[in-house]
């Protein structure tokens, strides 16, 4: 009886273990991929926010697709709802710098458009958004529609 109380208790111990460092490896290798320079998030995009990627509880009107593979970094905006129009897809970091511009694109009068494109984001940190700017808005003022803030 005192044995197998014995031998219980180290296949006990020995399982505990065993899981402890699987957990560990877990970690490591997930904090090494994200130190390699790759991830994915979808944020929404708000509609004239133009808030620098902060949530103002604006209505909600598309998608913003991020993709970090290395030091470039690929996007994919989908509106819906937006004001029809002429719209330029700008990156800014997670700090409202500036990063660059992925070009033009129209917006319906559904109000429905998208655009994708990549770019190189060497020394511009992991934290992004994105923002689908209609360069003649009916107000005659650019307005923005920024997408939250994703970290990758």
């Amino acid at each position: 009886m005192g044995r197998q109380l014995a031998t219980s208790r180290r296949r006990w111990g020995l399982g505990t273990f065993v899981v402890a460092i699987l957990a560990l490896a877990v970690g490591a290798s997930q904090g090494l991929a994200g130190a390699s320079g790759e991830g994915s998030a979808t944020a929404p995009v708000e509609y004239h926010s133009g808030s620098c990627g902060a949530d103002v509880g604006k209505r909600v009107i598309g998608t913003a697709q991020f993709t970090l593979k290395g030091s470039t970094l690929t996007v994919r905006v989908k509106v819906h709802g937006a004001d029809p129009g002429k719209y330029e897809l700008d990156i800014h970091t997670g700090e409202c710098g500036f990063v660059g511009t992925l070009g033009g694109f129209k917006v319906d009068a559904s109000g429905d458009g998208e655009k994708s494109g990549s770019i190189d984001v060497s020394g511009w940190g992991r934290s992004f958004f994105a923002n689908a700017e209609n360069q003649n808005p009916p107000s005659g003022v650019e307005d923005d529609n920024d997408s939250l803030i994703v970290k990758l």
